[in-house]
């Protein structure tokens, strides 16, 4: 589904990116080709139209965090001895060729779609109310938060964003 068939998509469109799709389109090695497509074609459509395209702190941590994790189950574990990731993992050559492809995927995504970093607004947010009725994890807390503050949508694949909030683009 084109992500224009649901939203009106233009240079007003003010778009927060989650993680999740960040992975789906980004991360080398993904099997679920119907996200990737879809997501692919959403960030297209956005970057197209000129729409205002926002990133977090809080979504580059979890887009390395994740990377790292995925590279560190798949490429460095083995079935003779298990590995620890800060011990063995964070001081390997392994290591040091993925955090430089993240780097270089990040640098890609911000030139190419011309992102923008947004301030993630957590001096005004109230970590008791936000819990209150939500529970949910404290990093879609804080992107639900920065969205109402912004009065942005958010490119999501996170069924937990999308119970709490109707604005988010799915």
């Amino acid at each position: 589904m084109d992500i224009s068939s649901l939203y009106k998509v233009d240079k007003n469109t003010k778009v927060l990116i989650d993680t999740n799709v960040l992975i789906f389109v980004f991360y080398p090695i993904n099997s679920n080709k119907n996200k990737v497509d879809h997501y692919s074609m959403s960030l297209e459509k956005l970057r197209e139209n000129n729409s205002q395209i926002f990133i977090s702190s809080i979504v580059i941590s979890e887009f390395i965090n994740r990377w790292l994790r995925l590279d560190f189950e798949k490429n460095f574990q083995n079935d003779d001895k298990t590995k620890k990731f800060k011990k063995d993992y964070r001081v390997s050559d392994t290591y040091k060729k993925t955090i430089k492809l993240i780097l270089k995927t990040i640098k890609k995504i911000y030139k190419n779609y011309n992102i923008k970093n947004i301030d993630d607004c957590y001096s005004s947010f109230d970590i008791e109310k936000r819990y209150k009725d939500n529970y949910i994890d404290f990093n879609d807390l804080i992107l639900i938060h920065i969205a109402e503050k912004y009065n942005l949508k958010i490119l999501t694949d996170d069924n937990d964003i999308n119970k709490i909030k109707k604005f988010s683009i799915l």
